[in-house]
Order: C-alpha cells, then sequence, then structure tokens
C-alpha cells in the first residue's frame, strides 16, 4: 500500500511540473531555457527539503550538463549528504522533480 501511495505521490508530482512548466513556457517562452534558470528551478526545490538522507533530483536530460558544474552548490543547500542528478525525458526544460 505504501509503495502504491508513493506511486502515485511521484505521479502527481510529475503532473504538478507539468502544468507549471508548460504555464511557463507559454508565459515567457525559451527565454527562460538558460543555466541560470535550471539552477535556480533546482535551488528552490531543493531548499523546501527539510530532511533527507539522499536527494536525487531528476531533470530534463538537456539541463544535466548544465546543472552537473553546480552539484555542490545545490548540495550546500540542504542538510542531505548527498545529492545525485538524473535524467529524466519526463522532465521539462528547466523543471525538476526532487526524490528524497
Amino acid at each position: 500500500m505504501r509503495a502504491d501511495c508513493l506511486r502515485e505521490q511521484e505521479h502527481l508530482a510529475q503532473q504538478c511540473v507539468d502544468i507549471v512548466a508548460a504555464a511557463i513556457e507559454q508565459i515567457a517562452g525559451p527565454l527562460l531555457a538558460t543555466r541560470e534558470a535550471a539552477v535556480g528551478a533546482v535551488a528552490v526545490a531543493i531548499g523546501k527539503v527539510k530532511a533527507a538522507a539522499e536527494l536525487t533530483v531528476r531533470v530534463n536530460p538537456a539541463d544535466v550538463s548544465l546543472l552537473e558544474p553546480q552539484r555542490a552548490q545545490l548540495a550546500a543547500l540542504t542538510a542531505a549528504p548527498a545529492v545525485h542528478l538524473q535524467a529524466d525525458t519526463q522532465v521539462a526544460l528547466v523543471g525538476c522533480l526532487v526524490v528524497s
């Protein structure tokens, strides 16, 4: 039952990411698809995680190379001892899904 709940929660979170990404894209177009925007989006999401043993940040494959050099800076924003970046084609550009 817990596994089903976690799967449903992850699915709902992904739907929220898709909706927000679509809204931002409609409002600002490709102007937000920058390294700074990608780092900012991940920094805000990580900053909301209060405690976790480990964080996995799923991002669009195109954003992984933009975020990789910033991994230490992003990890400093959380108490989690490890922050992993994972490419996920389901995530929109400059979006992210944080799994803790």
